[in-house]
């Protein structure tokens, strides 16, 4: 049974932490330990959405990684899309606001200078004619004044296949390595899904600026069963025998 999330709240924790309801964006300071080592489902007292929400890892936050690196963080993020209401994985919006919600309070890592817009893309033959990538967090580069790394941004593509546009555009922007990217889709039926990775995968290896080893996180939704599937893709080393592509 999903615990009311400001009951949550009244729980008495040495440390607390923010979380905030995918549906209406009420926030709730709840103890950082309650979610436990596994997270747990939670259900808004505003407008009684339930959502499922991830364990917090203090341990990483005090030490100021990116979670987007960590081992553990696909099966995170897995957790957290396949988990959210109904009607915020039908919402285009919605789901664009939670991802990057989601990667705000997971924390970016230390040096992390703020947020800002990245680039618009319009594609004339399409209805949806406007593509904004948005950076959720960038570090400066300190070997190169005015450039960015550990770059962390979000893309939102609706049904689109001809996303070679989308992918030049976002290599002009000012980055030395982006060490993660996540682009996420909305694909009919599975077997789209599996086209938009895979042209991803040759896009992001074709266009790339950024040094090898960057890891990209791509993250699709089939429509039909409004499921979420999260591929990683490395781009490795030259010798390197890392398998380029991880199923979660």
């Amino acid at each position: 049974m999903p615990q009311a999330a400001n009951s949550i709240a009244k729980t008495t924790a040495t440390r607390r932490e923010w979380i905030i309801c995918p549906n209406c964006e009420k926030p709730y300071q709840i103890g950082a330990g309650v979610l436990g080592r596994a997270g747990r489902q939670v259900r808004c007292k505003s407008c009684d959405s339930i959502w499922f929400e991830p364990p917090i890892d203090a341990q990483r936050v005090e030490r100021g990684d990116n979670p987007v690196l960590g081992a553990d963080f696909p099966q995170r993020m897995k957790a957290y899309l396949n988990g959210l209401p109904a009607s915020v994985k039908r919402s285009s919006p919605k789901s664009t606001h939670v991802i990057k919600t989601f990667l705000i309070r997971e924390g970016v890592g230390n040096g992390a200078v703020g947020y800002a817009n990245g680039i618009k893309v319009d594609l004339q033959r399409f209805r949806n004619v406007e593509f904004l990538w948005d950076v959720v967090a960038k570090i400066e580069s300190r070997s190169h004044p005015g450039e960015d790394h550990d770059l962390t941004f979000v893309a939102e593509s609706e049904n689109q296949v001809q996303i070679e546009k989308i992918l030049e555009d976002a290599n002009k922007l000012p980055i030395v390595r982006a060490d993660a990217r996540l682009m996420f889709f909305r694909a009919n039926d599975s077997t789209q899904r599996n086209y938009f990775f895979e042209r991803l995968r040759g896009l992001f290896e074709r266009h790339r600026k950024t040094e090898p080893g960057d890891i990209y996180f791509m993250v699709g939704m089939e429509m039909q069963t409004l499921t979420y599937a999260v591929r990683k893709l490395t781009i490795p080393h030259q010798g390197s025998n890392a398998p380029p592509i991880e199923e979660f």
